[in-house]
């Protein structure tokens, strides 16, 4: 299925949509390795990128259990590609074998398993990620329902520890699975409890003592992320969310790399990942699973009531799911479908002691029911312009976690576990059905080629990467002279193939780089790679100072050639602050000097203000601009969802005023509410009139000038929380207070959404 991958392991990847995120994976995977056998200088919980931010593991998926089986290869293998790709394969087979393992528990035919395995493991998402290993890493998913089975069904407290050892791989393996895991928890882990009548305190208390110790774990993992959390902005918002949910039409796309259902190929240009289609074969042979088991109940009795009880079955769930429908339209939300169902049930059970379906059928066709509501995530639909909420909306506000989901839409993973469970039921009917081995054999083998044609991708086209022999020139020098500076690259990439190339090669230099390409940036970084493609200028050798930096490397083959010769043209003439260090064809190294002056630094943090301070009152302020006049006061209105802005990147020369209705004596100002938190106005001028109009410019009085921008601490550490604000030498009478851009935030607007006017209380 991934051929030609294995004659290719130790120098290419598969050419999977996202084929260059493996360099960030393999960065992420060696880093934790490079950690465990004493050769990092790094934290536990940092990786090479996104300098000097602390707690860098957080800005994508940990992989500390991934780490543990990809470390015993690469100690054998001693390539970070080579080790990659066999974990990579690895997988794919784990995630067939123990989806094996699970539907064989539950049906009983290792022939079903294995024809579910194949499903499963090879299905169009899946395959569609393959190059995202932490998403094609599914075997924790069935191996975690399998233990659950067992520790339910059985009681054992083994098979409670391996639930436990499961979800912890799952969470150091993708966090994403691990949170979704929750709701297969919530539904069936209850309804097998109830089912197999779990009350008795011994199981209770053993459950509770693998809970505790999985939750060690679990925190070990997820400390740096909760750590954060109120430092960062990590959390997806609610558009975004929508945006990356899952529609019924994508149950009905794959990846134009299948070569055999090319009527149903979808290329998500937009980013998004609507690749979800089950397969054929899966699908009946799951509707398949329903329809025997009512033929078994069927035969059970009488024709006469089994026919009535059939017809009654099937036209209570037609009602149910049109009920359910119907809910939603009159509540405006798909919540009302959960009573409706457990009524349903309850109803049923009273009326027929005997049951219909088998209740693990029954158990997973409800699951893919509500699986298949969350994968629709927040608003799945409209009823003349009034939105629907989703289920996946009460997850989203009431459980952590679930607010930092982007692609809602991999919730398919649910899916295509209920179904494969369904369709084993169906598969070993039919296998048991038939008498004759060799039929049987037949069947099976047809049934897997089946599935295997549908999904097939190979032969698959493959992308070659650099390796240790293959490293620029500079980054080998890095690799001779060691040491815990961080070095900024020129360009800066925080998408797309170059940007994962950076992470990558940090592997073989083993230095912190001020670049980052990742699910998640943090805005230093951003403003970094901003800076780095309007260098050169002045600024750039700041900011490169004010975050420490030693060596820049400059990557001419990333470049424009006119732009590539100025930059290497400039920093060899600027010798007082530039050294150049090692050249060749496409890449440069220059060490950074302190030109003999007092280098910037960051701001400390803001302090609170004096006791004697006091806010000016909103109707005490009016307010006006050098641009976007009108929409001024949204600057000023209380109202942190408005805000001013400049409607195109900062220029040198936009102002913002704040006038007063009579003379106060300005302490500070303060910019906050800001969700955009490099549009703020980090070089400036601050000019003081006490004039209530604009006569004449002699009428204003400079109070600070700052000319190069200065950034605050609180934007590394902190941006989340960062307050803005212009702190005055000391109180200055004031009728009016100007701020004036002086140098700019490259890629950014000038932008306010609430201001604060602190005055010395008088």
């Amino acid at each position: 299925m991934t051929w030609p991958l294995v004659t290719r392991l130790d120098t290419h990847l598969v050419n999977a949509k996202w084929y260059y995120d493996a360099m960030t994976n393999i960065m992420i995977l060696g880093t934790r390795v490079q950690y465990f056998l004493g050769r990092s200088s790094l934290g536990l919980y940092e990786n090479y990128f996104c300098a000097p931010v602390p707690y860098s593991i957080v800005f994508n998926e940990n992989l500390f259990g991934l780490s543990l089986i990809y470390l015993p290869i690469y100690l054998v293998t001693g390539s970070y590609l080579l080790s990659y790709n066999l974990l990579l394969l690895l997988c794919l087979t784990l995630t067939g074998y123990c989806t094996w393992l699970l539907v064989k528990h539950l049906t009983g035919s290792s022939p079903a398993g294995f024809v579910g395995g194949v499903a499963f493991a090879f299905c169009p998402y899946i395959f569609f990620e393959l190059g995202r290993i932490q998403l094609v890493a599914a075997q924790w998913v069935p191996l975690c329902a399998f233990f659950m089975h067992r520790a339910i069904e059985k009681g054992r407290l083994r098979d409670m520890a391996g639930l436990g050892i499961c979800f912890v791989m799952q969470v150091g393996s993708c966090l994403y699975y691990a949170l979704f895991l929750l709701f297969l928890f919530a539904f069936a882990g209850v309804w097998l409890l109830i089912a197999n009548k779990r009350y008795e305190k011994k199981f209770w208390l053993q459950l509770a003592a693998v809970g505790f110790v999985s939750s060690i774990a679990v925190g070990f993992m997820t400390y740096p992320y909760l750590a954060t959390r109120d430092n960062y902005a990590l959390t997806r918002s609610t558009d975004k969310a929508r945006q990356y949910s899952g529609t019924v039409s994508s149950l009905l796309h794959v990846y134009p790399e299948n070569k055999t259902l090319s009527f149903l190929h979808y290329d998500s240009l937009d980013g998004s990942e609507q690749v979800a289609f089950p397969g054929f074969t899966v699908t009946v042979l799951a509707l398949l699973a329903f329809a025997f088991a009512l033929r078994k109940s069927y035969k059970r009795g009488p024709p006469e009531e089994m026919r009535r009880r059939i017809s009654s079955v099937v036209m209570l769930s037609i009602l149910v799911f049109f009920s359910s429908i119907g809910s939603a339209v009159v509540f405006g939300t798909y919540l009302g479908a959960f009573p409706i169902v457990i009524g349903a049930v309850i109803y049923w059970r009273k009326s027929y002691n005997e049951r219909m379906l088998p209740s693990t059928i029954a158990l997973y066709g409800c699951f893919l029911f509500f699986a298949g509501m969350l994968f629709q995530g927040i608003q799945p639909m409209k009823i003349n312009t009034r939105p629907i909420t989703g289920l996946y909306d009460y997850f989203y506000i009431y459980v952590p976690g679930f607010d930092g989901i982007r692609y809602v839409s991999r919730q398919i993973i649910l899916i295509m576990l209920a179904l494969v469970i369904l369709a084993g039921f169906a598969a070993a009917d039919i296998f048991r059905s038939i008498q004759r081995r060799a039929l049987r054999l037949a069947v099976f083998t047809g049934l897997v080629l089946l599935i295997s044609v549908e999904f097939l991708n190979a032969p698959m086209s493959l992308r070659e990467i650099p390796t240790r022999n293959t490293l620029p020139g500079s980054y080998r020098w890095l690799a001779r002279h060691r040491s815990k500076e961080p070095i900024a690259i020129v360009p800066g990439h925080y998408l797309g193939y170059y940007g994962a190339l950076h992470n990558y090669y940090s592997l073989f230099h083993r230095r912190r780089t001020l670049n980052g390409k990742s699910s998640w940036i943090p805005p230093i970084t951003r403003l970094f790679i901003h800076e780095m493609r309007r260098f050169p200028r002045e600024s750039g050798w700041r900011l490169l100072k004010t975050l420490g930096v030693k060596y820049l490397v400059v990557q001419t083959d990333e470049l424009q050639p006119d732009h590539a010769e100025r930059i290497v043209s400039y920093l060899r003439i600027g010798k007082h602050r530039y050294r150049e260090i090692f050249a060749s064809q496409n890449d440069y190294l220059f060490e950074l000097l302190d030109d003999g002056e007092k280098p910037p630094r960051l701001l400390p943090p803001v302090k609170p203000l004096d006791s004697d301070v006091v806010a000016l009152h909103a109707w005490q302020i009016s307010s006006n601009a050098s641009r976007n006049s009108r929409i001024s006061f949204r600057a000023i209105d209380r109202d942190p969802l408005t805000n001013w802005n400049t409607g195109r990147e900062q220029m040198r020369g936009d102002w913002f005023e704040y006038r007063f209705k009579r003379v106060e004596k300005v302490v500070a100002i303060d910019i906050k509410e800001n969700e955009f938190i490099l549009d703020a106005p980090f070089s400036f001028a601050l000019s003081v009139s006490l004039s209530p109009e604009d006569k004449v410019r002699a009428e204003w009085k400079p109070i600070i000038n700052r000319p190069y921008i200065e950034l605050p601490s609180d934007l590394l550490y902190q941006p989340k929380n960062l307050l803005f604000r212009i702190l005055l030498p000391q109180p200055t009478p004031a009728r009016r207070v100007r701020i004036e851009l002086l140098d700019t935030v490259p890629g950014h607007f000038w932008t306010i959404a609430e201001s604060e006017i602190w005055i010395k209380d008088q």
